[in-house]
């Protein structure tokens, strides 16, 4: 087996009820309290389930002098390259309307 280590981005697929509001990023910001309560419901139900929810969008070759130092540094990244997925850096707002992956 290699020495190199590798750095993997993952996001975890959950889901909050009992919203006030019909645009998922207004309750994003509107109930924050819903969103943590969905996370930590996600992660009570055991390793099993939360690594099913669990979907990669990067992965990038660590380099071993940031290692050294604690840090991973990857040369040539792009916010967004590999995301396949809306984030609330490329919502443009209620509509379905996403940017995937042209942020600059």
């Amino acid at each position: 087996m290699s020495d190199k280590t590798y750095n993997h981005a993952f996001t975890m697929s959950f889901s909050v009820s009992g919203s006030k509001h019909d645009d998922w990023y207004i309750a994003l910001q509107e109930e924050p309290q819903l969103i943590w309560g969905a996370i930590q419901d996600r992660l009570l139900h055991g390793m099993d389930d939360v690594l099913e929810s669990c979907e990669g969008f990067d992965t990038y070759l660590e380099d071993e002098e940031s290692l050294e130092i604690g840090v991973a540094v990857k040369d040539s990244y792009v916010f967004g390259e590999f995301n396949p997925s809306v984030s609330t850096k490329n919502y443009s707002g209620k509509g379905g309307h996403e940017t995937w992956g042209t942020q600059q």
